[in-house]
């Protein structure tokens, strides 16, 4: 008998310490995302709640800068009307890609430009190996942001900040070097040198830009408030809204486990490689927890059965005892 709740109490703690390595692993899958994190870092210590959502749309859906300043104006207006001032109150960035070329000297190269409306860095926050990001409100000169990729082709260094280089024949000075992402989803990153400048700046003047990504983080300090101001500010260009804030949480991974296919990237969609990232961060970290659920599941009905075993002889033999003393006492 004591073997078999030896064998029993085995089960439970074995069962419930692999759930605990499937949540760890599980945590550990997310890793460095801080994109979407952006939500938590803008909040820092204050008591408002913020979140982070996401639209992304196709070039037809023509999201040009006249259009990000719409949304920008509705957004802001929304803000005012709650007492919110828009001023440091709230992150916005549009965003798509071009091709462009990168000169430096006798040095050139193919690259992919992340040309941005707004606060990029903001809602993609990320540790620079060199240099620094200048405030959006720099005028004079046009400034660029590019990955080490880049930096490497170009110079055969990352330490060039403050150098100058071509993007289309147009003079732009480095301010920071990037890393371009060299882990498991590297494939999805490229390895075709990547730079980040504006939308307005010399380069990127006369071409008819139209961003296939819209994201913000804004304040919801009643429910459903940030979402609604949102959507509403977005309507024009699509309803296809994904929540970045806790997007990881055990809870909206298991709302979406039922439509576990949809949640990777699927033929036909065109998604930033950041989002795309995330989607399958997303699809393992919901793989883990029904695994994770199965194990504590386990445990806590083997934790029952021994529970019974240990417990139910006891509650017998309590009962005949206060049996043997009913007869008792009408002897």
């Amino acid at each position: 008998m004591k073997k078999r709740y030896i064998v029993l109490a085995a089960v439970v703690l074995g069962t419930l310490l692999v759930g605990l390595c499937l949540g760890a692993a599980r945590r550990g899958v997310v890793g460095d995302d801080r994109r979407d994190f952006a939500a938590e870092a803008f909040r820092g210590a204050s008591d408002t709640r913020y979140v982070q959502l996401s639209l992304y749309c196709d070039r037809d859906d023509y999201l040009t800068p006249d259009g990000m300043m719409r949304v920008k104006n509705s957004l802001e207006t929304s803000l005012v009307a709650e007492s919110i001032a828009p001023e440091g109150g709230y992150l916005l960035c549009g965003s798509g890609e071009e091709k462009v070329s990168l000169t430096r000297g006798t040095s050139s190269a193919e690259a992919v430009a992340t040309v941005y409306f707004g606060n990029w860095f903001g809602l993609h926050p990320t540790l620079p190996l060199t240099g620094g990001f200048v405030d959006d409100s720099a005028t004079g000169v046009d400034y660029c942001v590019i990955d080490d990729y880049a930096a490497w082709r170009l110079f055969g260094s990352t330490d060039v900040c403050g150098l100058d280089i071509e993007i289309d024949g147009q003079i732009y000075t480095v301010t920071a070097v990037v890393e371009a992402d060299k882990t498991d989803y590297a494939d999805y990153y490229g390895i075709t040198p990547r730079v980040y400048i504006r939308y307005n700046s010399a380069a990127m003047r006369q071409r008819n830009l139209s961003f296939t990504a819209l994201e913000c983080v804004l304040p919801s300090p009643i429910s459903d408030f940030a979402s609604k101001t949102f959507k509403e500010a977005v309507s024009s260009y699509g309803e296809d809204i994904v929540e970045n804030t806790g997007r990881y949480t055990p809870t909206r991974l298991w709302n979406n486990i039922r439509g576990m296919t949809e949640m990777a990237v699927a033929d036909g969609d065109s998604f930033p490689y950041y989002e795309n990232i995330s989607r399958i961060r997303e699809t393992k970290c919901a793989m883990i927890l029904v695994f994770e659920g199965i194990c504590y599941i386990s445990s806590a009905l083997t934790l029952a059965v021994l529970l019974y075993l240990v417990l139910h002889p006891l509650a017998v033999k309590h009962r005949e005892k206060r049996a043997a003393k009913k007869r008792h006492a009408i002897v």
